[in-house]
């Protein structure tokens, strides 16, 4: 078996649209009412834009990376949301 350097499988890269859904099932995860208060902040954790003046506000997620949305993207795929 040949020896693997960095990642076996890179993600390919989400298109805009997958972005603004990726935003849709964030917003709907976080402010669910069944979600765990911790998973909610763990989600809000993996954002990367300007935090909000409350604690989870979903500013931090909403005006993520391309590159933070597809980190929620996959955590969000992980919980089945």
């Amino acid at each position: 078996m040949a020896p693997m350097s960095g990642s076996a499988r890179k993600r390919r890269r989400l298109t805009e649209a997958e972005l603004d859904a990726v935003r849709k099932r964030a917003h709907r995860f976080m402010t669910a009412k069944g979600t765990p208060r911790k998973e909610a902040r763990d989600l809000w954790l993996l954002g990367d834009g300007p935090p909000g003046v409350r604690d989870l506000d979903w500013a931090r997620v909403r005006d993520a990376s391309p590159e933070a949305l597809t980190r929620i993207d996959l955590y969000l795929r992980a919980r089945d949301a």
